[in-house]
């Protein structure tokens, strides 16, 4: 009985197959991990937000603005241009002002700088989010 020749894979075949399965794992692995990443600046921002959130009603509700860095479940830092990983810097500058009709309000501009990630030369990255909160003057 003799061997047919081309039944079997030759091993130029067998390389490109395996060099074309090892190309698809490792984007499958840099794909991982660029979804990890994006994910961990997402969360950063997402706690961000949500303490400046939690302060502007804080101090809607009248507490001072040293009272609320120290109510806040966040770590929250006075240095305002590298406030480390995992705090945040939070500064509040407020005025009163009068408007006709609609009596005396006290306005906000809360300013939020936070650690949003790293670039490739992992170099800490800051975001900044200000927001203008408004309470009425009652007393």
């Amino acid at each position: 009985m003799s061997l047919q020749r081309g039944s079997a894979y030759s091993l130029i075949e067998v390389l490109i197959a395996g060099a074309i399965v090892a190309i698809g794992i490792a984007a499958a692995a840099l794909m991982v991990n660029a979804i990890l990443v994006q994910e961990e600046a997402n969360g950063y921002a997402l706690r961000a937000f949500n303490t400046q959130e939690q302060a502007a009603r804080l101090w809607q509700l009248g507490v001072s603005s040293t009272d609320i860095t120290n109510i806040l479940p966040e770590r929250c830092s006075a240095n305002s241009t590298n406030p480390g990983a995992c705090s945040i810097y939070l500064d509040f500058s407020s005025a009163t002002t009068t408007n006709a009709g609609a009596g005396t309000v006290q306005i906000l501009q809360q300013t939020n700088v936070f650690h949003s990630g790293s670039d490739a030369t992992n170099t800490p990255i800051y975001s900044t989010h200000e927001i203008t909160v408004v309470r009425p003057t009652i007393r």
